[in-house]
């Protein structure tokens, strides 16, 4: 699916989940704002962001979509969900939340759509905006720091600035 919809020209078409990634795919589509999420002008794919400091760490990520000035990162999902409260628990059990702290922060852009089609039914698109400094963003950062503390408590009070000198 994500490959599918991003990278349609890499897309192996005798693999064995194609026909489901085409579903998917034409599902995120039909969605109005998907679908404009994805025409917009300067729309960067599979865009790396590398910052010196994000939560005291050296911080790479990769968004799916990036968009400077709509302030937003897309990150596309296939899960095997089939109702908003699957989806809602799914963003927390995978530390999607941990993860759109992080795209804000290493990004500097502040909106981070999640979009998941449900691979068990593939007419079900979910969607969730997450807002920095919003409660879902919030909690991502406690994920991100309760993961700095145990990292802290393995190789000691390690500063971002020790780790470049070497």
């Amino acid at each position: 699916f994500h490959d599918n919809t991003l990278l349609p020209h890499l897309v192996n078409q005798q693999d064995v989940d194609y026909a489901l990634a085409v579903e998917m795919t034409k599902r995120f589509y039909a969605d109005p704002l998907c679908s404009s999420f994805m025409r917009l002008p300067g729309l960067k794919v599979e865009h790396e962001y590398y910052r010196k400091n994000v939560f005291g760490f050296w911080g790479k990520c990769k968004a799916d979509g990036a968009h400077k000035p709509m302030n937003a990162v897309l990150e596309l999902k296939g899960l095997n969900v089939e109702n908003q409260k699957a989806f809602d628990e799914a963003i927390d059990r995978f530390d999607y939340d941990q993860g759109a702290a992080w795209y804000s922060e290493c990004s500097h852009l502040h909106r981070i759509l999640i979009a998941a089609v449900s691979k068990k039914n593939t007419s079900m698109l979910f969607k969730k905006l997450i807002v920095h400094g919003d409660p879902i963003y919030q909690h991502g950062v406690e994920k991100v720091m309760r993961a700095k503390r145990l990292i802290n408590e393995f190789v000691g009070d390690l500063k971002v600035e020790d780790v470049l000198r070497d």
